[in-house]
């Protein structure tokens, strides 16, 4: 997701746009940026990470060890972009996706109040009563 929002139309980052592939120094920095991201949307959201995971990041630890090497100062550049990509899920991924289920629910309990009024049926926040036959229909907590 963090390699995402270094695409040209969003955030066009430099590591992403310029990156010439695996191993290449430029590649490095966009790895470290997006597991910067990772971890601080980890933290953020309080999400787990499973053994499979952490695993998978040896290569690019080696990659980034290098570009450290060069520059100790990519770090602290790294970290900038990760939490301008963090930003960036926020607010045009993750809250937008939460407005629209949001929105989405909101739709479906309007619709479910029209059908239960079409079919006269007595509406409360908690359930549906069925006037003629005396009964909670659907809708109960």
């Amino acid at each position: 997701m963090a390699h995402s929002t270094g695409h040209e139309q969003r955030l066009k980052r430099k590591s992403l746009m310029e990156s010439q592939g695996f191993g290449t120094p430029t590649y490095a920095k966009e790895e470290l940026c997006a597991e910067m991201a990772s971890m601080f949307l980890r933290q953020e959201y309080g999400l787990k990470f499973d053994e499979k995971h952490r695993d998978n990041h040896g290569a690019y630890l080696r990659s980034w060890v290098e570009a450290l090497k060069k520059n100790p100062d990519e770090l602290y550049l790294a970290a900038s972009e990760a939490e301008k990509a963090v930003r960036y899920i926020r607010e045009n991924m993750l809250e937008r996706g939460l407005k629209k289920a949001k929105a989405k629910e909101v739709e479906n309990v309007e619709n479910v109040v029209r059908s239960a009024k079409k079919r006269k049926l007595k509406v409360t926040p908690h359930k549906v009563q069925d006037k003629e036959k005396g009964r909670a229909v659907g809708m109960s907590r």
